[in-house]
C-alpha cells in the first residue's frame, strides 16, 4: 500500500508467480487504486475514482529456442467503464546473445480527471477512450 499524494492516496498490487518447471511460467495479478481528486483546475468539487484490474500471463518455452507468451488483462474504473486487453508474443533465440520478439497487444492510457471532467474551447470533456493495438518486432535483449 502506498500513500504518496493527497489526490492518489491508495494503491495495492499483488502479483503471484507459479513456475512448475523450467519451461512454463504463470503470473496472476490484482491491482486496486483509489483517487480523490478535484474535477479540474480551480474547482473545489471532488470526485472519487476507483480502479480495479486483474491479469493473467502464461509463457511456455519449447525446443529450447522458442517461447510463446499469452496474456489477458481486464481493468474496471468507476468513471469510464472497463477494458479487456490481450497480448500475444513469440520469442526466438537462435544463438545465446540474440533474442528476436514478435508481439501483438492492446492497451490504453487511463484518462486524467481533468481530461474526463474539464472542457475548454479547444478540447471537449468526456472523451470516449478506446484501446490501442500494438504490433512490435524487436530484439528485446539487444545484441552484444
Amino acid at each position: 500500500v502506498s500513500q504518496s499524494r493527497y489526490d492518489y492516496p491508495y494503491q495495492v498490487e499483488e502479483k503471484f508467480h507459479y513456475k512448475p518447471n523450467g519451461q512454463m511460467n504463470t503470473v496472476f495479478g490484482l491491482v486496486g487504486r483509489k483517487f480523490n481528486v478535484t474535477k479540474g483546475y480551480g474547482s473545489f468539487e471532488r470526485v472519487e475514482i476507483n480502479n480495479f484490474a486483474v491479469y493473467l500471463q502464461q509463457s511456455v518455452q519449447f525446443l529450447e529456442k522458442f517461447t510463446v507468451l499469452v496474456g489477458l488483462r481486464h481493468d474496471e474504473t468507476s468513471t469510464y467503464g472497463g477494458a479487456t486487453t490481450p497480448r500475444l508474443s513469440f520469442l526466438y533465440s537462435p544463438i545465446k546473445p540474440i533474442t528476436l520478439k514478435a508481439m501483438y497487444s492492446t492497451g490504453f492510457r487511463e484518462p486524467t480527471p481533468f481530461e474526463l471532467f474539464a472542457s475548454t474551447p479547444q478540447r471537449m470533456g468526456q472523451i470516449q477512450w478506446k484501446t490501442n493495438s500494438v504490433v512490435e518486432l524487436a530484439n528485446p535483449r539487444g545484441m552484444r
